[in-house]
């Protein structure tokens, strides 16, 4: 590791470590959400070109928050931006799947909504504090300096 890096690692604020903890927290609770909600037969039972589409966009999606979430654990200010902009993006979709899970008595759909939306503000939340919004600077003006 250069020395600039691992200057970045060890001035690294553990909010931005919290932020990718919570996100993998957040993308666990989807998967295992899916898998509780759909027994495997009845997703086998799914026609199989819906269920290609879906498993594509799952692979894509997951890999390029992935991709993003390393880019910001390595100080890239663009990768939290573009993880706003995602997020911001979706929600139209939060505010629909808000509204149809408050419209039945289902407890469960009631519970993972709110746990899902509150693990997305508390990730947004860490990566855009103070103490994050610091390191993003200081990593860009010593690259800066460096380059």
């Amino acid at each position: 590791m250069s020395q600039s890096g691992a200057s970045i690692a060890v001035s690294r604020p553990q909010q931005i470590v919290w932020a990718i903890a919570v996100f993998i927290l957040n993308f666990a609770v989807g998967i295992c959400w899916i898998l509780a909600r759909y027994s495997l037969s009845e997703i086998s039972r799914w026609d199989s070109s819906i269920l290609s589409i879906i498993y594509g966009a799952v692979l894509i999606g997951t890999a390029l928050a992935f991709v993003l979430f390393r880019f910001v654990y390595l100080g890239r200010n663009w990768a939290r931006f573009a993880i706003l902009s995602l997020y911001l993006a979706g929600v139209p979709g939060v505010v629909a799947t808000m509204s149809r899970a408050f419209q039945f008595q289902d407890a469960a759909r009631k519970t993972y909504v709110v746990v899902m939306i509150t693990l997305q503000i508390v990730t947004l939340a860490l990566l855009f504090n103070a103490p994050a919004n610091r390191w993003f600077r200081s990593v860009r003006t010593s690259e800066s300096s460096v380059a």
